[in-house]
């Protein structure tokens, strides 16, 4: 938790239980992770650590190279057997925690670790489509749609990607879907096309 890798290593060397939780269930390769300490990560793997373990809050090590946006943390773990599906109770992958990093490469690792580009939130329906869509990640939203991720799935409200693009205004991205086949003409469930939407937007 301190960063210290130095105390962390010489504790390791005494047999210390790299898997020992603490109270709220993270263990020091949640900490490794955090830090985007990808050496010390390594050592805890190498001596047992387990890279699936989840804290209280559903969050695996995994989840926490994906909000550093790490490619090199992501291939560690993910080469360590962690679960490029891993999800927390809201339904919020790590696919999509990486996303938000807006960092194409970390997003492209784990889409080759296995990671679902079409995997949707539990409550909103949205996928890492979205989110990207959502944050303007345009290169991250090429990266996905490269991988099979579907450009008319269709959020809770039944808003594709092309609608998020309209109401953030952002026009890189919406060529970028029109050019990969978005619909122009879709309709979201209370009745508002993409047009409508930057209309209404300004």
């Amino acid at each position: 938790e301190q960063g210290n890798s130095a105390a962390v290593l010489a504790l390791v060397k005494k047999g210390a239980d790299v898997n020992r939780p603490q109270a709220d269930g993270a263990t020091a390769l949640h900490w490794a992770a955090h830090h985007n300490d990808v050496a010390l990560a390594k050592r805890l793997l190498a001596s047992g650590a387990k890279p699936n373990v989840s804290n209280d809050y559903g969050v695996t090590p995994l989840f926490l190279a994906g909000v550093n946006g790490s490619a090199d943390m992501l291939d560690t773990l993910l080469s360590a057997g962690a679960n490029a599906n891993a999800a927390r109770p809201s339904g919020e992958t790590v696919l999509m925690t990486a996303v938000r990093s807006g960092n194409s490469a970390a997003v492209a690792r784990l889409l080759k670790g296995g990671a679902n580009a079409n995997a949707v939130q539990v409550s909103r329906g949205q996928s890492a489509l979205h989110w990207a869509v959502a944050d303007g990640h345009v290169d991250v939203a090429k990266t996905l749609i490269e991988a099979g991720a579907d450009i008319k799935l269709r959020s809770a409200g039944g808003y594709t990607p092309l609608m998020g693009a309209a109401r953030q205004g952002s026009i890189e991205m919406t060529k970028l879907l029109l050019d990969k086949g978005d619909d122009l003409e879709a309709t979201a469930k209370e009745g508002s096309t993409p047009l409508v939407i930057a209309t209404v937007k300004g």
